[in-house]
């Protein structure tokens, strides 16, 4: 049995070493359609009932997208149009209340996100999932973040580990 030293480091060595010289070729990789409709601009399926929400205002990088691909496949085993991924900059007049009656899902996590937090009043304790009667939370830093420090990709997989209760 593999413990959590063993597993931590093996999902996430592609995006612990690499380096932007690295990126300078083209990545081929599974491009998720975006989807719009009257109400929201977001890509991905409900099928997993979980929300990635984060608020960019140019849109994810390609590090970005490689490091969220990494996580979603490799770490959690979905694929990637499995979750719905919205950004708020793009959906600026949407509430918190419009979003979770809209997308009926029962996990949120927000990539940083704190003035939309705050403006709903939704307590912000990173890395705490925090669990409802029919929602369950969890804030984390923004996607930048773990690309800029990779020190806090553990305590990001110890908190989704708990959020989508994964061993």
């Amino acid at each position: 049995m593999l413990n959590e030293n063993q597993i931590i480091p093996e999902l996430f060595d592609e995006f612990y070493f690499i380096t932007e010289q690295e990126f300078q070729m083209p990545v081929k990789r599974n491009e998720i359609p975006e989807q719009i409709n009257d109400e929201f601009k977001f890509t991905g399926t409900n099928k997993r009932k979980t929300l990635f929400v984060h608020n960019d205002i140019n849109q994810l990088s390609e590090t970005e997208k490689i490091m969220l691909e990494n996580l979603v496949v490799k770490a959690i085993g979905w694929k990637m149009d499995e979750f719905i991924l919205l950004n708020l900059n793009d959906n600026s007049l949407k509430n918190f209340q419009e979003i979770k009656t809209h997308f009926q899902v029962e996990k949120i996590i927000f990539w940083g996100c704190e003035s939309f937090l705050e403006q709903y009043h939704i307590p912000q304790k990173p890395y705490e999932v925090m669990r409802g009667k029919e929602l369950t939370v969890l804030q984390v830093e923004p996607f930048n973040t773990y690309i800029s420090n990779p020190d806090k990709k553990k305590d990001l997989w110890q908190a989704i580990r708990q959020l989508l209760d994964l061993k």
